[in-house]
């Protein structure tokens, strides 16, 4: 399900240009007590993966579980390992990737082998 902001920003939307108007198809008590107020951040929905990959290419001084970790909504400290192990999976990185670890050739390759990897999200176009 939508968030409820989601659902009050689609229908400011209806109106807009012509007139038009939002129609829901979920009970107002459904939509009060069980959607959520707002949806999770995109780093807690989303493989981060080429997210992990970028940030080892940029050579920082940090690992990517510690720059990850100061975001303002950090992933979990697992979901930074399950990138890290699938990177590893797919030859993108060469050893542990925590102290800045060597990557292919090129960023280019090993962001295409982190897209290859990962399951089709065709489906998802809202």
């Amino acid at each position: 399900w939508i968030s409820k902001a989601a659902a009050r920003q689609r229908a400011g939307r209806a109106g807009r240009v012509k007139p038009g108007t939002a129609w829901r198809l979920y009970p107002r008590r459904f939509f009060e007590d069980h959607m959520p107020d707002y949806s999770p951040a995109e780093l807690l929905r989303t493989p981060l993966d080429e997210l992990v990959l970028r940030i080892l290419r940029l050579n920082l001084e940090a690992s990517p579980r510690a720059f990850l970790r100061e975001a303002p909504e950090p992933p979990t400290a697992a979901a930074v390992d399950a990138a890290l192990d699938e990177l590893r999976a797919i030859g993108a990185i060469r050893r542990d990737a925590c102290g800045g670890a060597g990557t292919t050739t090129t960023a280019e390759e090993a962001i295409l082998l982190a897209q290859a990897a990962r399951p089709d999200d065709d489906d998802d176009d809202d």
